[in-house]
């Protein structure tokens, strides 16, 4: 037990491998099927960069009791994995997620159903493949007291809708939310990693379970109209399970990655803040591995020391 929790802390990490066939085969048979933005290359597409969300975690989490890897089947799992280690639990899509869902290549629904995992501690951390833990973290910029911290609140007003299908995704978060709380309501989104109680995802669903899945359905691949796992981190504010922190958000960058993004860049951002998402998205076009090499070089400078979590 520690001085801030009397609970442990666990992370969570999804992630794709575009590189297992048997999840390719899948893939491109349900892609030729539904033609839309969830398709897009980015949102499989691998750098190499996994290995160093791993070293990043256990030099500046040392905290973290057990880290949970979620991934589609066993021939996902990468093979620089030491699928041995202590603090290593390795999820399959198939041991949460409802059957009626799979196979699923929708984040929103891999993230929804992080309640039903085994094991899993009640406060725990999300976290996605391209965020580096920079610097050391503390454990009370996660949790306090068992209650989740949030670096933004929330206000009045109409939260609309923006070009992309993502900007309808946060207003359905939104409007679901101030239903909920009888109230329109605006909350602010950044792009980092989370902290999430299970017993507050199992309460939505409880409450909500029917609405929640029904914005799921036939959306193998991420939908406009899709509920997403915003509804638990507007919902821990709105409801007052979380705590807000307002300076954790100054310590946290977006890196836009793009075709021509430079390695000092890189190693610069990585030293002034403390948690660094490297996002792929749909401006890095055409051949990439130039852009690979430049974001392995700065990581393995920065990160030069393999984990225990690699073999």
């Amino acid at each position: 037990m520690s001085k801030f929790n009397s609970e442990p802390i666990d992370i969570i990490v999804p992630w794709v491998n575009p590189n297992d066939d048997v999840w390719f085969k899948e893939y491109s048979y349900w892609k030729t099927i539904y033609k839309g933005p969830g398709t897009h290359i980015e949102r499989i597409r691998d750098f190499g960069n996994f290995k160093y969300w791993f070293r990043a975690v256990e030099k500046n989490m040392p905290w973290i009791r057990y880290i949970f890897l979620v991934v589609p089947y066993k021939t996902s799992i990468p093979s620089w994995l030491n699928i041995d280690h202590p603090k290593l639990k390795i999820i399959f899509q198939d041991d949460y997620i409802p059957k009626k869902f799979l196979p699923t290549f929708n984040s929103y629904i891999c993230t929804l159903y992080f309640h039903n995992i085994p094991e899993l501690s009640n406060n725990f951390i999300y976290s996605n493949d391209d965020m580096v833990f920079s610097k050391p973290q503390n454990e009370e910029d996660w949790f306090i007291n068992d209650k989740p911290v949030r670096a933004y609140g929330f206000h009045s007003g109409h939260h609309y809708g923006g070009p992309k299908d993502f900007d309808w995704n946060v207003k359905n978060a939104c409007d679901f939310i101030s239903d909920i709380m009888g109230t329109p309501l605006v909350f602010h989104i950044w792009h980092s990693s989370f902290a999430f109680q299970k017993t507050f995802i199992a309460f939505l669903f409880h409450k909500y379970g029917d609405k929640i899945e029904k914005t799921l359905e036939h959306s193998k691949f991420r939908q406009k109209f899709n509920l997403t796992d915003l509804i638990i981190d507007f919902g821990q504010q709105a409801l007052k399970v979380a705590v807000n922190k307002p300076s954790i958000a100054k310590n946290c960058f977006y890196f836009g990655l793009r075709n021509n993004s430079n390695k000092s860049d890189m190693l610069n951002a990585l030293k002034k803040y403390s948690c660094v998402c490297f996002n792929d998205n749909e401006y890095v076009t055409g051949d990439t591995k130039e852009l690979q090499k430049r974001l392995i070089s700065a990581l393995d400078e920065f990160l030069p020391n393999k984990s225990s979590y690699e073999v």
